[in-house]
């Protein structure tokens, strides 16, 4: 009798033993539901790197090489892809993965590395605008002076490497030797591409460009071409005129 009332004060109790467990208690609840949100892991549990992070940095590393050539900033972009894939997946692995720091190592690596190559890029572009002012107003001097006859300014526009392989005299004889061309009426105007390819020697002291010189006549609708190399000696920007193929040979009969 004793038994049979104490099970029926506590319905509890009788459901416990039909289903052979005991009833948890309410702090019995409270640690399943922290141990649902962490997992399953532990204190020893081993936390993996995240292999994407791993991947980011080395294309950080990789990126090196678009100091080289620009076609490895392709590396950049792919880091800096890669690094936030880690990062997302790193975030949503409740904890079993790590590795930000490695994701936004090579993230910073592809972008530092991208804005050299583009800061580079930049600035040879507008030291590129400013060679071909400088050889435009080169030309319209050198146009000037021929069109007036004024042999003196003209040669003064030329390298002192020309100057000393082509003496003044044979200067004025080839141009006035060019003017005389018969059925070429004389020289209308001299011109330029403005396709300018230049070159720095291993001083990086001496900068020396190609580019074609257009010679128009009077009397002739085709223009001569002429390729035009020239030099910046102090590479300040003070380009020369160091060869132009027919001012080379003596003139003819």
């Amino acid at each position: 009798m004793l038994a049979m009332s104490e099970t029926q004060s506590n319905p509890s109790a009788e459901t416990s033993l039909a289903t052979g467990s005991p009833e948890p208690s309410r702090g019995d609840l409270s640690r399943l539901h922290h141990m649902s949100t962490t997992a399953g892991l532990t204190g020893n549990d081993y936390v993996a790197v995240n292999p994407l992070a791993v991947a980011s940095v080395l294309l950080g590393l990789g990126s090196a090489l678009s100091l080289l050539s620009e076609i490895f900033l392709i590396l950049t972009v792919a880091g800096v892809i890669v690094g936030i894939a880690a990062l997302r997946q790193i975030a949503g692995s409740n904890g079993t993965q790590t590795g930000r720091g490695l994701a936004w190592g090579g993230m910073f690596l592809c972008l530092l590395l991208a804005g050299t190559v583009g800061t580079r890029q930049v600035m040879a572009a507008q030291r590129l605008t400013r060679d071909k002012q400088q050889i435009d107003d080169l030309m319209g001097k050198l146009n000037a002076a021929i069109q007036s006859h004024n042999y003196d300014a003209a040669y003064a526009l030329f390298s002192k490497g020309f100057r000393e392989r082509t003496l003044p005299k044979d200067f004025v004889e080839r141009w006035k030797f060019i003017e005389s061309l018969p059925n070429y009426g004389g020289i209308k105007q001299l011109t330029w591409n403005r396709l300018l390819e230049v070159m720095t020697d291993d001083t990086g002291r001496v900068r020396r460009a190609i580019t074609m010189m257009q010679v128009h006549f009077n009397s002739v609708s085709t223009d001569s071409a002429q390729t035009m190399q020239l030099v910046d000696e102090g590479g300040t920007g003070q380009w020369r005129i160091d060869d132009l193929p027919f001012l080379n040979p003596p003139p003819g009969p």
